[in-house]
């Protein structure tokens, strides 16, 4: 009788509490109420440091990689160093191999002034990180499309040959190498 007593004590506990942590999901506008600006400030501080340095995009994601590879993704990489800690930024393990902090302060000062005290320096590293990407591969997809419009030449001896084009200064080499994709598949690819 006094297991039974337990258990319906228990079962509508355990019932409450996973019927009540369903509620909490992960969702894309998180901070659609709280800092609607997050993801236009965010982007547009990551494509102004992408522009000035294309690398930059690639060490922002370095730098998220780094944080989350320690103990979770808590934005302790950014920590610095204090008399009595030695923060994650100037670890032996990042040392010399992270960069990009100066672009993840910028961030956090401008979403700082956007919305006060809303995000985290974890969520701003992993926004920005994304947006990192995003921004190395628009800028590779417009370098791409920019140079199949234009006409590419390749220097053969004294003759100048369009990649497109079968020169017969070109036979006998690796010339199906050279030429732009042509199928649906092929274009993906690029």
């Amino acid at each position: 009788m006094a297991s039974a007593s337990t258990l319906l004590v228990v079962f509508p506990l355990f019932l409450g509490l996973l019927i009540g942590s369903s509620s909490a999901q992960l969702t894309t506008d998180f901070y659609g109420k709280s800092c609607p600006s997050v993801f236009k400030t965010i982007q547009a501080q990551v494509c102004s440091a992408v522009a000035k340095e294309a690398r930059m995009g690639a060490s922002v994601l370095r730098l998220f990689f780094h944080d989350c590879f320690v103990n979770g993704c808590d934005a302790f990489i950014l920590l610095n160093d204090t008399p009595n800690f030695i923060g994650e930024k100037n670890a032996a393990a990042n040392r010399n191999s992270t960069r990009g902090f100066e672009v993840i302060d910028a961030i956090k000062a401008a979403v700082e002034q956007a919305c006060p005290g809303v995000l985290s320096c974890a969520d701003v590293l992993a926004i920005a990180a994304r947006d990192s990407v995003v921004a190395i591969s628009k800028r590779l997809v417009l370098l791409c499309i920019y140079i199949k419009t234009i006409k590419i030449t390749v220097w053969w001896g004294e003759n100048v040959a369009p990649l497109h084009t079968n020169n017969s200064r070109l036979e006998g080499s690796n010339a199906e190498f050279l030429t732009w994709p042509t199928t649906s598949i092929d274009t993906k690819a690029i």
